[in-house]
């Protein structure tokens, strides 16, 4: 064989191999890419969800009478009107249950039952010792602009969740607080689209709120003091590219928790990402890890 073939195979060899190395790295940029976008997503569902829980709170105390605007509370529900709302019951069992209402789009049906040291009380006042509740959300949020991050043109969530709770008022005159446990489990979808393409997800999960404690009163103390949330799920992903030439589906299990600490911007964990997350917004900002 002449000394020009071998040259020829040579360097035929050569461009094969930087193709193929070309081309991995191009595979491996696009999946980093495309694993810290779904990253990302997540922490913003995280946070979504986290902030409906607080939502729910608030209403769920405003339903009741156990309002935290004020300390002590004023209102009383007993087959009546809390916050303008409407109550039947209780039952048997010493539940009431409430109309549903709107809430960011979802429709919310609660209940609730108050205790004191002899059983079952009529309605919140101060020989409440503690409260149950219950409440589930279904419907559909198309998020508004405010409350999308960068990057991102539109987000809608198809939600179907539930919740059970407590509460523990806390009455010594000069500390007056609210603490509250919950656990809950959503099975909820959503599709965000942007400059990276489109995403649909399907997401399981549950959630446990552990002593989400409120200071009295909550007009100088609107943000929880102390507590966690810590959330579970699983999530199947269809992310589809800027172009619609391809599309990929992943399945990602995780975790995630957010830490209160009074403030309105409070640290939210998702998987291996640190994140903020902003109680009135519920946006998801300034996120490290992947």
């Amino acid at each position: 064989m002449h000394s020009n073939t071998y040259r020829m195979v040579a360097v035929a060899a050569v461009a094969v191999t930087l193709a193929a190395c070309n081309s991995s790295d191009s595979t491996s940029a696009a999946l980093t890419t495309q694993s810290l976008v779904i990253s990302q997503d997540l922490a913003n569902e995280q946070g979504a969800t986290v902030g409906e829980a607080v939502q729910n709170v608030l209403g769920a105390e405003a339903y009741t009478g156990a309002s935290s605007m004020m300390a002590p509370a004023s209102l009383v529900a007993v087959g009546g009107t809390a916050d303008l709302r409407t109550c039947s019951g209780p039952d048997a069992s010493g539940w009431f249950s409430c109309t549903n209402e709107i809430e960011d789009g979802f429709t919310v049906a609660r209940s609730h039952r108050f205790f004191n040291s002899t059983g079952f009380a009529l309605g919140w006042g101060p020989g409440v010792d503690s409260a149950q509740y219950r409440w589930s959300e279904t419907g559909t949020d198309s998020v508004s602009a405010d409350r999308r991050p960068a990057g991102v043109t539109s987000i809608v969530r198809w939600v179907n969740r539930g919740d059970s709770a407590s509460l523990r008022p806390i009455r010594t005159v000069g500390s007056e607080a609210r603490i509250w446990n919950f656990r809950g489990a959503r099975n909820d979808s959503s599709l965000v689209k942007g400059d990276r393409g489109s995403r649909f997800y399907k997401i399981a999960g549950s959630r446990t709120g552990t002593n989400v404690t409120w200071l009295l009163p909550r007009l100088t103390h609107p943000w929880p003091a102390s507590g966690t949330i810590a959330q579970s799920y699983t999530a199947t992903v269809i992310f589809t590219n800027a172009g619609a030439t391809k599309a990929d589906t992943t399945v990602r299990t995780g975790s995630a928790s957010v830490t209160f600490n009074g403030t309105q911007t409070v640290p939210v964990i998702v998987g291996a990402m640190s994140c903020s997350l902003d109680l009135l917004t519920r946006k998801v900002s300034g996120c490290t890890g992947s």
